[in-house]
């Protein structure tokens, strides 16, 4: 069950990035890119994508991601203001694609979903998203 959101409730979102490697060479990530994919449900059927944006400067947004070492785990926090009054309730997917932002090349994603629902539906957790764990290979 995903979680709820609710008119008033805004989101918080948790993501935690592992930096696992076997490899002994492997390089410390110093940018990190990311491509958001937004979508939306469409009559509980279909995910539609209503918003996509590339090569967000993730380090920018999270000042405690870079540099990422091999190794190292770091705890992301996001935390967006309620939804527009007009967004209509249902389903909401986001499927972000992390990046080097020096090479290109794709290192990880997270996935997650949520429920945007009247305050009536609303349950304990409220706002509270957790992706799923986001672990850097190289």
């Amino acid at each position: 069950m995903p979680a709820v959101v609710t008119r008033k409730s805004g989101q918080k979102i948790l993501k935690t990035v592992h930096y696992k490697s076997t490899d002994p060479s492997a390089p410390t990530l110093n940018q990190i890119a990311v491509d958001f994919h937004q979508y939306y449900k469409l009559l509980g059927k279909k995910w539609m994508a209503f918003l996509i944006v590339h090569n967000v400067n993730e380090c920018k947004e999270h000042t405690n991601l870079c540099p990422l070492s091999p190794g190292d785990s770091k705890d992301l926090v996001t935390i967006h203001p309620p939804l527009n009054p007009m967004t209509p309730y249902g389903l909401y997917r986001s499927r972000q694609i992390y990046k080097d932002a020096d090479t290109g090349t794709r290192i990880g994603c997270v996935d997650m979903s949520f429920q945007y629902a009247p305050e009536e539906e609303e349950q304990s957790g409220r706002g509270w998203l957790r992706g799923s764990s986001a672990a850097i290979s190289k």
